[in-house]
This record gives C-alpha cells, structure tokens and sequence, in this order.
C-alpha cells in the first residue's frame, strides 16, 4: 500500500540581489492548529537533539547546491 500525502508545509528562503531575504510558507492540507502542534513537536526535538539527548531520525534528506 502506497502512502498518502496528508499535508505538506514549505518555507523557501530566499537572499535577493540587494541583499534583503525573502521567506515564502506554504501550507497544504494543515489547520492552523495542526500546524502549530507539528512545529512546536519538531522544535521539542531539535532542542533534545542538541543537547545530545535524542539521535536524529533522517527519514528523507536532500542538499542540493
């Protein structure tokens, strides 16, 4: 079974040729609750990561440059 794409939520960074930064979000699929509830659990783990106390869980990761 194939899994189904719920919800997605993108920030886009961007620095502009004078200098300035631009930030673009987009949501699909979240309420604003929801959203709120995804983001303040990744930033419980970020913190717990590093501090030392939780190993990363990379599930998918791309760099492009």
């Amino acid at each position: 079974m194939k899994n189904k794409l719920l919800g997605k939520y993108v920030i886009k960074e961007e620095r502009l040729p004078d200098g300035r930064l631009r930030v673009t979000r987009t949501c699909q699929g979240f309420n604003s609750f929801e959203l709120l509830g995804h983001l303040t659990y990744a930033i419980s783990e970020i913190i717990q990561q590093m501090k030392g106390i939780m190993k990363p869980d990379i599930i998918k990761r791309r760099v492009v440059k």
